[in-house]
């Protein structure tokens, strides 16, 4: 097998997994083992390892050592991106990933998918639904604007099966 091919099988022989943290099953190249893997990438708050001298996200590396694959996008769940356990992390899509994503810091509302209607003073629900933006409705409060957004989640997810 190619050393370039991150299979499971070949994660699993080189790091052993401890809630959230791979650590080396074997000395190699002056790491000890039972050394936790991997550094924080300056600036960014995730973690980073570098595996036959190419660097991946340790969130990644942790998804593929327990599911065998790398998806497009991985979800961490509550939006801490140097938490890294399993349970903490799901295979997404854009939209689900947009959608756990933090507040923009211009945001008046105080709401994700809410903003204000400068016209007639009122507030906007909105989400997006495979890169169209659907309009949910004007209402008089953000959080009105916000509760009817997360109702039309609601029922959007159970329509689809659990998508957006």
């Amino acid at each position: 097998m190619s050393k370039d091919i991150l299979t499971k099988s070949y994660l699993q022989a080189i790091f052993d997994y401890q809630n959230g943290a791979l650590i080396y099953k074997a000395t190699k190249r002056g790491v000890s083992k039972g050394t936790i893997a991997g550094s924080p990438k300056k600036g960014s708050g995730y973690r980073v390892i570098k595996i036959n001298n190419k660097v991946y996200y340790e969130h990644r590396i942790i998804f593929a050592w327990h599911y065998g694959y790398f998806p497009i996008l991985i979800d961490h769940k509550n939006q801490n991106k140097s938490d890294n356990r399993i349970e903490n992390l799901e295979d997404s899509t854009s939209s689900k990933n947009a959608l756990n994503s933090k507040m923009w810091s211009t945001n008046t509302s105080g709401y994700r998918c809410v903003s204000k209607h400068t016209k007639n003073n009122s507030w906007i629900g909105q989400t997006w639904i495979n890169g169209k933006k659907c309009h949910i409705g004007s209402f008089s409060t953000p959080k009105e604007a916000y509760d009817a957004v997360q109702e039309f989640r609601k029922k959007l997810r159970e329509n689809n099966k659990g998508n957006p």
